[in-house]
């Protein structure tokens, strides 16, 4: 038994003191520290970089609450770190509208955010889907430690 032990400690040591691999939670980013900007911006948060190029109201086969919509969210997100890093998990974007968290989708037909492990320099992008209310008086959208403000002139609407 102690064999198997010491293997298994080794195996789960040598994934714990890779340099080369970072997990985005583990990163520099944890210092509390908060970074802001608008829509179309880079926001450059240390380890990452990211941008909100568009939100925009999607059609979908399903029907949203009454007073909302579904809106799509497009993001570029770059490693700005030396260490090959995982820069999306779902828990690191949030919608918020007038001080309301909002639901996230994900049976949506449109390319997410990949959630594998992304070298220095490489760059990443995909949509998250929210509901949101049709009526808004502020929008902010973050992304681990960055809030992007959106105002809601900006959020593209479908012609009816």
């Amino acid at each position: 038994v102690g064999g198997i032990l010491g293997i298994k400690e080794s195996i789960v040591g040598d994934v714990v003191d890779d340099t080369h691999i970072e997990d985005f939670t583990g990163s520099n980013n944890d210092n509390n520290t908060t970074y802001t900007g608008n829509i179309n911006e880079w926001i450059d948060c240390g380890d990452f970089s990211v941008k909100l190029t568009d939100i925009k109201e999607i059609k979908s086969p399903f029907t949203p609450s009454s007073g909302y919509m579904y809106v799509s969210m497009h993001f570029i997100v770059k490693n700005t770190s030396n260490k090959e890093m995982q820069l999306y998990r779902l828990n690191y974007v949030d919608c918020i509208v007038d001080g309301i968290s909002q639901e996230n989708f994900v049976s949506f037909d449109l390319n997410r955010l990949s959630s594998d492990y992304v070298k220095p320099g490489i760059m990443i992008d995909g949509y998250e889907v929210y509901e949101i209310p049709l009526k808004q008086n502020s929008i902010e959208i973050y992304y681990k430690n960055a809030v992007i403000i959106v105002d809601p002139k900006d959020v593209q609407i479908l012609d009816s």
